[in-house]
């Protein structure tokens, strides 16, 4: 199910982004934006499996060699970041 319908993810921005995750925890996107994650100097965004806005500014890093897709899970992401 793609993320366009987004009325529940309505905030003021004043907080935290909202992250959105797949039933299984696939890390998809910001309620805002497009995920990119940098490891080890290497930039990294989710596979793109028709089940988030893939944005312009992405595929264009894509095509440039500038951004790999790769998937995360938010249990990976919060062990990672949060520790």
């Amino acid at each position: 199910n793609k993320t366009t319908e987004r009325k529940h993810l309505a905030h003021n921005h004043e907080t935290d982004l909202i992250l959105l995750t797949s039933e299984d925890g696939k890390v998809l996107e910001f309620d805002i934006g497009n995920v990119v994650i940098e490891e080890d100097g290497k930039w990294y965004t989710p596979s793109y499996k028709d089940d988030f806005l893939k944005g312009c500014m992405r595929d264009y890093l894509i095509d440039s060699d500038k951004l790999v897709e790769k998937d995360f899970n938010k249990n990976e992401l919060i062990y990672k970041y949060h520790n």
